[in-house]
């Protein structure tokens, strides 16, 4: 009698489980009833595995419709065609994009709709005429889609890297490590055993540090000095340049006051000749010739005046008393 009893109260607890049931999916359909669907067709380059008839589409991450049918595209089998119902409350512009994403790491795949504000649509965006007239959504390849297509690049890249990596640390090249850090070994051993030399090379490395510092504060000093001396270079330059200007303004001036009393002069002289035209003229004519012979005539003078003072130095007394007078005799 009991056990007919629990059977009953399972039975019972099974058929209201169904009820509930039943209702939930009539109260899903007719929700999904009371909407309107716009059907659009969506072509993709690539492969949609995981995607199936029936699969969610997503405006933004928001359920907006589902995949009515998935085929090859009738003008273009490297196409294949989604179409999907979605409602009409969705804002679907020129600029919406469809890309395929995943439900979680394990989940299925659906659609997932967005806008693409880049501009690169145009050039990325997969598009095409849909044989049934809807309106068409482009595609773009999703992030996974473009993981996958760089994974060979880059398991590429990787294999060359550790190729590298194994000629990096070949036998050789461990063999100079393996001595390197044998050196290092050897010294920080030696290290240990004379702390007090580590001390002193410690001190005499204060020391150079103490010497570097005093010689580049010497050096700031003298820099400092350099640009002093430089600055009253400067100014003595500038001062000097100064002078020479003046200087040549003032010679300028004065080859032009020079100038203008030469063109004076120049002026003058012309006046003079002009007004003497005649007298130069009669003199170059006569007067040159009577020049030269007065010339000559003085010439000969001067031979005859230069010829009577050698007589006169040499015999003063015979030229002034005309002879030699003799003397008294006795006897006469």
């Amino acid at each position: 009698m009991e056990t007919r009893a629990n059977h009953l109260i399972v039975g019972s607890f099974v058929l209201v489980l169904l009820i509930g049931l039943v209702g939930f999916v009539l109260w899903v359909a007719g929700s999904r009833s009371d909407q309107s669907y716009t059907q659009y067709d969506i072509f993709f380059a690539q492969a949609i595995t995981g995607l199936r008839t029936g699969d969610p589409v997503s405006y933004r991450g928001i359920p907006v419709g589902q995949i009515s049918s998935i085929r090859i595209a009738p003008q273009n089998p490297d196409y294949i065609l989604v179409t999907a119902d979605i409602a009409e409350s969705t804002p679907i512009g020129p600029n919406t994009v469809a890309t395929l994403a995943l439900q979680g790491i394990t989940g299925g795949a659906y659609i997932l709709l967005d806008t693409d504000d880049s501009g690169a649509l145009s050039a990325t965006g997969v598009r095409a005429e849909s044989p049934s007239g809807h309106r068409v959504i482009p595609s773009k390849a999703s992030r996974i889609d473009q993981i996958i297509a760089g994974a060979p690049d880059l398991i590429s890249r990787a294999i060359t890297l550790l190729d590298q990596a194994n000629e990096v640390f070949g036998p050789e090249n461990r063999a100079m490590i393996t001595a390197t850090l044998s050196d290092l070994k050897t010294v920080s051993g030696a290290i240990a055993q004379n702390p007090e030399r580590l001390d002193k090379v410690m001190a005499d490395a204060e020391a150079t540090v103490t010497a570097a510092r005093a010689a580049a504060e010497r050096f700031d000093g003298m820099m400092t000095k350099l640009e002093g001396t430089a600055g009253n270079l400067d100014s003595q330059l500038s001062r000097t340049l100064t002078e020479l200007r003046t200087t040549v303004g003032n010679v300028d001036q004065g080859a032009t006051q020079l100038l203008t009393e030469l063109r004076g002069t120049n002026r003058n002289l012309n006046s003079l000749i002009d007004e003497n035209r005649t007298p130069i003229n009669d003199f170059t004519s006569n007067g040159l010739y009577e020049l030269t012979a007065l010339l000559a005539e003085a010439r000969s003078l001067v031979t005859t005046l230069n010829s009577l003072a050698v007589q006169i130095e040499r015999d003063p007394q015979r030229f002034l008393l005309g002879g030699q007078q003799q003397g008294y005799t006795p006897g006469d």
